[in-house]
């Protein structure tokens, strides 16, 4: 009886040690991640899924390809969803805790709700060779109590478009480094739309007053322009402070003047204005660029791209604006095949760069910035050099806190904006409304009040009508 266990026993433990053989043989570390990234000493196998949206899919199938002549071993199956349904779908399954993909396309206002949800997989051990080799403002929202959760894809640097068709047509030159001087503040900004009103009839930048759909985006790029969004980098409520209130003011004042269009972002009248010259100038991150070659074809030729104004001359005028990560869920059975995809996609110059030239996603990732692509004159913005500016714009730019609660403190925003921008309000009202909702719906912690700053209502609601 002994000799038989003893014979079982040594049984068993020969075919132990020829199971974890072969794992060791095919490279494989099962139900975890192994950080060995040379391919030709270890091959990963398995299938994946995919979710993204329409412009970041374009860009990562145009690559699929040689992803998968370098690991043959993987199946890349891609979802198509739209930029809300990515947004909605993954927290929902997340919360089912079934039916997420392997790995997804995390946009950079939500990212830290995936976080807290404990949706996406710690990758900090993976990702720290590329911590320095990322622009800085990429990380305060894929980081929680010093672990990194997501790697970054794209930048958002801020700029500002402008149609140079229209200043010459005021009068203007219309070449960037004069554009870029007449408008080096924001007081000369709204001089400068003045005129071009007063000469042109044309308005200087849309916003959706009726409707206020997207109304905050530009208070949003102002705020993050002063190194702070609705919460802080401490994560603290940072709304009802000098950098809002002197955001709200001045596109108060740009109504006032009747310097803005109506329109909705994306809607049939803003691409016309954008494709017709019916607006001056649009503040947008750097994918703006190719959405103008896409929707506004007719206008090819007759755009520059300047630094967005300053608050004080020689002040910054860089902001964030946002961009994307790709994170690996939880509840990925094959997280090695979901690392080797981000790390081809994501982790080398030459992809982001063919990846930027499909689709105008901007890479966050420093090294790709030497290639002379971004030295290349672009014939849609008459042969500027746009991308070398856009690399200045995203390393000038200030890390800011999106939050994993950005997404209801933009619907409170948008609410008091509205009210504050039709004169219901004073600004300063608004701003001390949104940090009580904020505060009230969030639990966080408000900003302490630095210094002396009016909080009196020192602006009429006549103002803003």
């Amino acid at each position: 009886m002994e000799l038989r266990l003893s014979s079982l026993l040594l049984l068993l433990s020969l075919l132990f040690l020829i199971v974890c053989l072969s794992q060791f043989c095919k490279g494989t570390v099962p139900n975890s991640m192994s950080q060995e990234t040379d391919q030709e000493q270890y091959e990963v196998e398995g299938g994946i899924t995919f979710w993204s949206w329409k412009y970041t899919m374009k860009s990562i199938e145009s690559e699929l390809e040689g992803f998968q002549g370098a690991y043959p071993g993987i199946s890349v199956n891609t979802v198509l969803l739209s930029h809300d349904d990515a947004y909605k779908k993954f927290l929902l399954a997340n919360a089912a805790n079934q039916g997420a993909p392997d790995v997804a396309t995390l946009s950079g206002y939500y990212i830290g709700q995936y976080i807290e949800t404990n949706a996406l997989e710690d990758l900090t051990e993976l990702i720290a060779p590329y911590r320095d080799r990322i622009v800085d403002s990429k990380w305060p929202d894929a980081i929680k109590d010093g672990r990194i959760y997501a790697m970054p894809w794209d930048s958002g640097p801020v700029a500002l478009f402008y149609r140079r068709d229209v200043f010459e047509q005021a009068g203007f030159p219309s070449d960037p480094e004069s554009v870029s001087e007449l408008v080096s503040t924001w007081d000369k900004y709204v001089e400068v739309g003045k005129q071009i009103k007063a000469r042109t009839g044309v308005a200087m930048h849309t916003m959706a007053l009726d409707s206020a759909v997207g109304m905050t985006r530009i208070l949003e790029h102002m705020m993050a322009q002063q190194g702070t969004l609705y919460v802080d980098n401490e994560g603290k409520i940072a709304i009802n402070g000098p950098e809002a209130l002197r955001a709200l003011k001045l596109l108060i004042e740009l109504k006032r003047e009747n310097l803005l269009l109506d329109a909705e972002v994306g809607s049939e009248p803003w691409q016309q204005a954008m494709n017709e010259g019916k607006v001056a100038t649009t503040l947008d991150p750097v994918w703006m660029g190719g959405t103008l070659r896409d929707i506004a074809k007719d206008s090819e030729g007759l755009w520059g791209v300047v630094k967005m104004p300053a608050w004080v001359e020689g002040g910054p005028r860089a902001a964030e604006g946002g961009g994307s990560y790709f994170g690996i869920s939880k509840q990925s059975t094959n997280k090695e095949a979901a690392w080797a995809f981000i790390e081809y996609m994501l982790g080398n110059a030459d992809t982001v760069n063919r990846i930027h030239r499909v689709a105008d996603v901007f890479p966050s990732l420093k090294e790709a910035y030497e290639n002379p692509m971004y030295d290349e004159p672009q014939p849609f913005f008459a042969g500027q050099v746009t991308g070398r500016l856009f690399v200045e714009l995203s390393k000038e730019s200030e890390p800011v806190y999106f939050s994993n609660d950005f997404k209801v403190a933009r619907e409170i925003a948008v609410l008091e904006m509205y009210k504050a921008m039709k004169g219901y309000i004073t600004p300063e009202a608004a701003l001390r409304e949104m940090e009580r909702k904020m505060q009230e719906k969030t639990k966080r912690e408000i900003r302490s009040k630095e210094g002396s700053w009016p909080h009196e209502d020192t602006q009429t609601m006549v103002d803003a009508q």
